[in-house]
C-alpha cells in the first residue's frame, strides 16, 4: 500500500441510525470515516448480525482520536448545550437522571415479535419507544415531546 494507510475499525453498530450519528461525530472532527456494510444493512436490517454490524473505519493514523470519540459517545460524556432541555428531550433516565441510555425492547414485545416471526416467517422491526438506563437498568417508555 504505497501512499495510503490501512483502515482501522473503531466501532461496530447494529443500526444505521446510531452508526450515522457516530460517523457524523467523527467527521465533525475532520477525520475521514467509512461505514462498511451500511448499504447491506440498509437493504435489510436483519443482515446486521450476519455481517457483523456496520463497521466504522478510519485511516490508521486517526484510529486513536476516533476511538476516543466513540468511547466518549458510548460513555455518555458528550452532552448537548441546551441547559433548559427536559429529561424527555435529553433521553435522561426518569429513575436516576443519567443520560447513558440505549434503545430497549420490552420483554412482552420481544415475545410477540418472536411469535410473529415464527408464524409468518418474516422479520418485523422493533420500535424505539423504550430506553434502558445503562447505570440503573430501568426500562422506561420514551415520552413524546
Amino acid at each position: 500500500m504505497t501512499g495510503r494507510s490501512a483502515l482501522a475499525t473503531v466501532a461496530t453498530f447494529d443500526t444505521i441510525a446510531e452508526a450515522a450519528v457516530v460517523q457524523a461525530l467523527i467527521e465533525g472532527e475532520g477525520i475521514p470515516v467509512h461505514a462498511s456494510n451500511s448499504g447491506l444493512v440498509g437493504l435489510d436490517w436483519s443482515f446486521s448480525q450476519a455481517v457483523g454490524g456496520i463497521r466504522l473505519m478510519v485511516p490508521g493514523e486517526h484510529a486513536d482520536a476516533a476511538s476516543a470519540l466513540v468511547a466518549a459517545y458510548r460513555d455518555g460524556a458528550l452532552t448537548t448545550t441546551d441547559a433548559d432541555a427536559s429529561p424527555a428531550e435529553t433521553g435522561a433516565c426518569p429513575n436516576c437522571g443519567s443520560t447513558r441510555t440505549e434503545a430497549a425492547t420490552p420483554p412482552g414485545e420481544k415475545g410477540l415479535l418472536v411469535l410473529m416471526t415464527v408464524l409468518f416467517n418474516a422479520m418485523f422491526p422493533t420500535s424505539n419507544r423504550h430506553r434502558r438506563c445503562r447505570d440503573c437498568g430501568v426500562v422506561a417508555a420514551v415520552q413524546q415531546v
